[in-house]
């Protein structure tokens, strides 16, 4: 895949992925990467399409900043693959579906941003109920259904969620 760089006692870890495997605007140029380290902020960088279902294979990434790009489709499935992921923004795109429930899969999410796309049906259980860490989370500006759920509250009140929009 690439070459990686390691900081010994673990503060950086950076990896050259090829631009195909992210395929986030079109092929690239022969030999063009990005680089890709725990913390990768892509945010306004009008990127284009499908966030690819790869991008949340890459293993060690705590922080993915998607926001205020031109995205579209909808989360994949592969969401469940980021064990590690602490921190997600994918919001102020144009990203529509359902929220998936293999959203449930990312234990170590401690920052969900989903806001201001075209997200739509209800908040799946597994939002709330196997997410234990999640702090923050905002899914305003949605074509979100349904209704705040005592195990919404619950959870609210019971575990670590100390922000939760979803007015718009």
């Amino acid at each position: 895949m690439g070459k990686s760089d390691r900081k010994r006692n673990g503060i950086l870890l950076l990896f050259h992925v090829p631009l195909y495997i992210l395929d986030l605007i079109f092929p690239p140029p022969q030999k063009q990467s990005l680089q890709i380290n725990y913390y990768q902020d892509l945010s306004f960088n009008s990127l284009q399409g499908e966030i690819p279902p790869t991008l949340f294979e890459i293993k060690g990434l705590q922080k993915l900043i998607l926001g205020t790009n031109s995205l579209t489709g909808s989360l994949p499935d592969t969401i469940s693959k980021a064990t590690s992921l602490q921190r997600l923004s994918v919001s102020h795109n144009a990203l529509s579906g359902h929220i998936p429930s293999a959203i449930g899969g990312m234990k170590a999410i401690l920052s969900l941003l989903l806001n201001d796309n075209q997200f739509s049906g209800t908040i799946p259980k597994e939002f709330y109920s196997e997410l234990p860490l999640v702090a923050a989370v905002d899914l305003s500006n949605n074509n979100l259904t349904g209704h705040i759920t005592e195990d919404i509250l619950t959870t609210a009140t019971k575990g670590s969620l100390a922000y939760f929009s979803i007015e718009g």
